[in-house]
């Protein structure tokens, strides 16, 4: 055999191991609270990696991952989830409630919301105490 034909061998038979071993899978499902209703926005990543999305308005989210990938689901108040994806296809989460994570988190114009140390202006609290005698 030339070396030429050796070469062009070698390549396609690596090229070959790469496809089979990189191959990707489209995972998809809604990811709901403990009473079933969707979560807008709770994030969905392929650990390890910066791969990942946010669920819609109904909770569904859609994600290419390798293989033998695990992923995390999480969103502010509630206990995050590591699911191994194997060769499932479709993976519906129920995310539980979680007041303990629950840190100081301050509404800004608008709607946006950050958490208090992460604000580099004065913040003014209002207790609950005020908002009921209100």
């Amino acid at each position: 055999m030339s070396k030429k034909i050796r070469y062009v061998l070698f390549f396609a038979l690596a090229l070959g191991f790469q496809c089979v071993f990189s191959q990707n899978l489209t995972v998809s499902g809604t990811v709901t609270d403990f009473t079933g209703v969707p979560i807008p926005g709770a994030n969905v990543i392929e650990k390890g990696t910066v791969n990942g999305t946010s669920t819609d308005f109904d909770g569904n989210y859609t994600l290419s991952v390798s293989n033998g990938a695990t992923l995390s689901f999480s969103y502010i108040g509630y206990r995050t989830q590591e699911i191994v994806v194997g060769n499932q296809t479709v993976i519906n989460v129920v995310l539980e409630e979680d007041t303990e994570l629950l840190d100081e988190v301050v509404v800004t114009a608008l709607g946006i919301t950050k958490e208090k140390k992460a604000l580099g202006y004065a913040v003014q609290e209002v207790d609950s105490d005020e908002l009921v005698r209100a």
